[in-house]
């Protein structure tokens, strides 16, 4: 969802917003839909973990490091996302490129 004001404005996009509008053809119900494929794959990984967790009792310590850092770095790309130049319509550069400095 954070691209998509940016995407719009390219004759070509992958957002999942885009695309559901283009299908429905009404922005709310492209934005609910996104929602709930979000909150579906959130359950199922909920469920996941949960199975993991009780088929693998021996390994329960690791599996819940490994569920609990995937959540983090979930929730860490999304806060992310929210604040980085990528996804801010104002910046008009979209060239695919980057700098990074080590």
């Amino acid at each position: 969802m954070f691209s998509l004001k940016r995407e719009l404005r390219y004759p070509f996009y992958s957002n999942v917003v885009a695309v559901l509008y283009h299908q429905h053809g009404d922005l709310r119900t492209a934005v609910d839909e996104t929602y709930n494929i979000i909150q579906r794959r959130a359950e199922s990984f909920e469920a996941a973990a949960r199975r993991a967790l009780q088929k693998f009792p021996d390994r329960k310590q690791d599996l819940a490091r490994w569920i609990n850092g995937t959540k983090t770095m979930v929730t860490g790309n999304v806060a992310w996302s929210m604040h980085i130049k990528r996804y801010d319509p104002n910046v008009s550069d979209l060239d695919g490129t980057m700098e990074i400095i080590i």
